[in-house]
Formats: structure tokens, sequence, C-alpha cells
């Protein structure tokens, strides 16, 4: 409707009767997923369109399973809509989701009933959609590796998370800890028994971990398949027991080996990303954590600069997030972002590390290897919202009996 008064400057218009609009969000077994998201509704009737306002929800939004028609109600009949869903994250699996773009005529459309919805609405109707989008195939939570805490008092629990190997001294190996992402990107222990970390707990807080000794370079290795590039978003809980050596990060560069003593690497960068090649136009992502500050290191032929660094105590269990976008990072403490480091100078990509406590079975070792505690690792292929970063950490603090209020060292 187009106005031309200059008298008016405000037109309001009630629609009698309107059509609406409920969503259910489907997984790979037609369950509903709830969660965060953002809804963006458009709609057009040629040769006029509208974008409307986006809506942010949450699992709190969901009744019954379902976005209800409150959130889109109100809607014009007639014309055709198009539903757009975003930084979709299942508040039970913790999976993020690809983009689902209904205007994509690569992806299925909405069902409404046993049709595909084809945009279209009637005065009075409520359309019940089911987007069935959210799969595990289009899942970016490339690796979820986590622990019972309470599998100290109870080892038969520990049997879905980790693999392990009990000596006669009743110490238990671990041996493979196992992916609950779904896409079977375990990590694997070296074969030599004295590489591999240790299940370590406290039976009077019921808490479990795994611990890992510096002096022996245990390490446990990724599944190449969970590699994400340039944006990305990596959890860790970790305790360590021994300060890194502090480096301040340099005006980026294409030069740099700063870190190759008196760090700590809790996740090891792979000499260029692990791409093979020369090493020169990719890198690989890893954190050198001590109890003085955790330190964010890019790998490359002659090249291993600290590009981003957080001082500060972390002798107690934190919750650690390093997040990139656009091939520059961010670490968060607790949910709170601390500091953004220099975006890569690298012409090719940056990828995330796939060795967890230090580097792997015969590369170069010396002062690299993790001292301290891990319960948790997750790897997401995207570069996570603040609503979904806060909505992991309170995951993982709230698994682990860690205080619910906002910490930081």
């Amino acid at each position: 409707i187009e106005v031309f008064d200059k008298q008016t400057t405000e037109v309001d218009f009630f629609v009698d009767y309107p059509a609406r609009i409920s969503l259910r969000l489907k997984n790979e077994t037609n369950h509903n997923i709830v969660g965060n998201g953002i809804i963006e509704l458009s709609w057009s009737n040629d040769p006029y369109t509208k974008l409307f306002p986006q809506i942010e929800f949450s699992a709190n939004s969901f009744v019954n399973g379902s976005l209800p028609d409150s959130l889109l109600g109100n809607l014009w009949p007639g014309g055709h809509y198009s539903i757009k869903l975003t930084d979709v994250l299942d508040s039970s699996t913790y999976r993020a989701y690809k983009e689902y773009d209904m205007a994509d005529n690569e992806l299925p459309k909405p069902r409404l009933g046993a049709s595909a919805w084809d945009g279209t609405l009637q005065a009075k109707e409520t359309a019940v959609l089911d987007v069935g989008h959210f799969t595990l195939n289009n899942s970016l939570l490339k690796t979820h590796m986590i622990l019972d805490p309470t599998m100290i008092n109870n080892p038969s629990l520990g049997t879905v998370y980790v693999d392990t190997y009990e000596t006669s001294d009743n110490v238990k190996h671990v041996t493979k800890w196992l992916d609950q992402s779904g896409k079977n990107n375990h990590a694997t222990a070296p074969a030599d028994m004295a590489r591999q970390p240790v299940i370590n707990g406290n039976a009077t807080d019921n808490l479990t971990w795994i611990t890992f000794d510096r002096t022996h370079h245990q390490m446990l290795e990724i599944a190449p398949a969970s590699k994400c590039a340039d944006n990305f978003t990596i959890f860790i809980m970790a305790k360590p027991d021994a300060n890194q050596t502090i480096v301040q990060p340099d005006e980026p560069s294409d030069t740099g080996i700063t870190g190759t003593s008196g760090q700590y690497y809790l996740l090891w960068p792979e000499w260029g990303g692990g791409q093979g090649g020369d090493g020169k136009s990719h890198a690989g992502q890893g954190l050198s954590l001590g109890t003085n500050g955790i330190s964010n290191y890019e790998h490359a032929d002659g090249f291993l600069p600290a590009t981003a660094l957080f001082t500060g105590n972390m002798a107690p269990w934190r919750v650690i997030a390093v997040k990139y976008y656009e091939k520059q990072p961010s670490i968060y403490i607790n949910s709170v972002q601390q500091t953004t480091g220099y975006q890569s100078t690298r012409s090719g990509s940056i990828f995330t590390p796939i060795h967890i406590g230090g580097p792997g079975v015969g590369v170069w070792d010396i002062n690299a290897s993790y001292s301290g505690s891990i319960a948790a690792v997750m790897i997401y292929d995207t570069t996570l919202n603040e609503a979904n970063m806060q909505l992991v950490n309170d995951y993982l603090r709230g698994r682990f009996n860690l205080p619910s209020g906002v910490t930081t060292p």
C-alpha cells in the first residue's frame, strides 16, 4: 500500500483475519529439536517485497516442541512467504546447524502435512510447518568429547565416553576418547602406554578428568575429518598445573617462531594445518595453556607466532573458548570475551588442531607438551554467535558443577 499524503506521518493497518505460522524443527529421526536460533521471514507479491525484523529464539520460546504462532502471527494473507533459519543450536545435543534458506532450491521445502509448502497462506490459517533440515549431515559440531563427571565413583558410566586400559596398579590409561557428536571423530592415544593420558578425579566432589603428563609427552589424536578452516569455534574444559612462557603477540607478519620453547600446548598447531605441500600458505591453529595465561598460535613453515594472548589466573577449572572469524582469533574465558588477536597473514587457510596435549608421534616435542587436566573438547565448523557461546558455556559449567555465575580470572 502506498500513501501519498503530506499530512500523514504514521499509518497503522490491522488485519482482521490474519494468517499465522508455527514451526517444528526436525532431526534425522523426525523428532523435534529445541534450542537457540534466528528466524528471518520475507514476503513477496510481485512487484512488492518485505523483509520482516529478525526473531531470535531460545529453548524457552518453544511450546510443546514447536515455535508457536505467536512468534509468526498477524501475517497478511496472499503473496508468498519464505523462511530462513540461522544460528540454530540444539540445547540437548549441542549440535549447531548449517543455515536453512527456503529460497535455496537445493534444499527441501518445509512440509505442510504431507505436502511441500509453497509459501502461501490463507486468511485465518495457522500453517504448522515441519523443517526437516536439522540432521546429523547438516550438523556443524565436528567433535564432542566429554566425560561423565560421576564416573570416578561409578566406572561403568565411563564406557560411553572413553576406552581405557587398567594396569595392575589401578591406573586407567585412556586409549580412545569417544566422540559424542555422531560423526565418529574420536581421539586416539599412541600405542606406547607411557604416552597415554590417564583418568583421574576427585571422589568427594564426584568429578572426573583426563590428566596429561608433560614429561612423557602424553597426547590424543582426533580423527582428521574433524578439521575446520578459517571460521570455527573450539571449547575446552581445562585445568593446567604449570606456568607457560608468556609471549606477547607481534604485529602480523609472515615470520616469527616465538612458540618454539616454553609453551604447554593444550592443542598442538599442525605444521601447515596438516595440509602437506611446503607449508607456506596454510597454517595450523593451536593453544598453549599455563596457570598464568593462554596463548593462540599458528604454525607453518618457519612460522610459529603467538597471534592472541590472555594473561591471568588460569589455575582453576575454566571453560576456555577460541573463536575464529575470517582467520582472526578471539579468546573467551567462562563465556566472557577477553581478547581479540591479529588476523592471520597466511594466504591460505587456518585449520583446527587434531592433537590434544602436544605434538603427534614422531614430531618435535621438546618443551611443547601440556601439563594438566582436561574434561571436554568441542569443535564447531562455524563461528558461533554470542547466544550460542553462552549456551555451550553454561552446558559445560553445569555438567561439571562449576559455579553458575560468570567468573573471570
